[in-house]
């Protein structure tokens, strides 16, 4: 009999809310109450956050394209600047052909006065002949 008595004690006073494991309802304290002009200034501030916070979103996305069109300007720059060494390089080398030409030049002018003035002592030197040989012809057969 003690020991029924012991058991149902323990049972008793197990099931007490104190030593059972269902949850007890109490008043939640953490819980901030707002009047309804601040909740609504709460709303609106925490909208304006959210405004500004894609703005510098936007914002920062904008920088990053405005750095890759710097990147590209520098990429240009130093492309148009390569081109501008590449002509500057064949200029020179065009100019040191065009002074060879200018230097074969002179040389073949100064062959062709030398032709030319061996081609005009040819012809005199021909017609010559031909007059002495016509006039000993004529004068010669007499």
């Amino acid at each position: 009999m003690l020991k029924r008595l012991v058991l149902l004690s323990l049972t008793v006073i197990l099931s007490w809310n104190s030593f059972s494991q269902t949850v007890t309802e109490t008043r939640d304290t953490t819980g901030i109450v707002l009047s309804t002009n601040i909740a609504r200034r709460v709303a609106v501030d925490l909208l304006e956050g959210d405004r500004a916070e894609e703005e510098v979103n936007l914002l920062n996305q904008e920088v990053d394209t405005l750095k890759q069109i710097v990147a590209l300007q520098d990429s240009l720059g130093i492309l148009k600047d390569n081109k501008i060494a590449a002509l500057n390089k064949v200029l020179e080398l065009q100019s040191v052909e065009d002074r060879e030409n200018l230097r074969k030049l002179e040389s073949l002018n100064k062959e062709l006065h030398k032709q030319t003035a061996l081609k005009t002592v040819f012809e005199v030197t021909t017609g010559i002949s031909v007059i002495a040989l016509i006039v000993s012809l004529i004068f010669g057969g007499k």
